[in-house]
């Protein structure tokens, strides 16, 4: 581990991540992805969150616009998990593209639905996975959300609790 390296960690029942940082560089040549598979894997259920929690707590047919943004952000990492490190549902290690390339070699319409249906299971398995996960916690989410409507901020209390 690195010194410049900062680690968070957070936890609930089902999920534990590990959130790191990369470390600064003088030369951005040599900066690697430090972004792991299973870091990578929790940074997408993380992104559906917000949706999934609305989906558990709003009423019927009220939408959390805020949530957007993590869906957008979500397909853009299932696709780089996909393409660019061959991280796909079947554990494939095939690359389809490498971000420095100057080039994209057209691989057919079946491959592209294929890579399509490959981004889209990550996609999916990400987001049972965070329902699942919130369903299970779903005590904890109401008290969060209590304690929020109430007092505008958490406590370690609430936590804990």
């Amino acid at each position: 581990m690195h010194g410049n390296d900062e680690i968070l960690t957070l936890s609930l029942q089902g999920i534990g991540c590990v959130k790191i940082t990369k470390a600064g560089s003088e030369d951005s040549s040599r900066k690697g992805n430090v972004e792991s598979r299973s870091y990578l894997e929790k940074k997408l259920v993380f992104c559906f969150g917000s949706y999934v929690a609305a989906h558990l707590l709003l009423p019927f047919g009220e939408e959390n616009i805020l949530s957007s943004s993590d869906l957008k952000q979500a397909q853009g990492i299932a696709t780089r998990m996909v393409i660019q490190c061959g991280w796909g549902p079947d554990d494939s290690p095939t690359i389809y593209h490498h971000r420095t390339a100057a080039t994209t070699l057209s691989m057919g319409n079946n491959h592209e639905y294929e890579i399509a249906a490959k981004v889209g299971k990550m996609y999916d398995l990400a987001y049972d996975k965070a329902k699942k996960m919130l369903q299970n916690n779903r005590r904890v989410l109401e008290r969060i959300v209590e304690e929020l409507l109430e007092f505008d901020v958490l406590t370690g209390k609430v936590c804990a609790s």
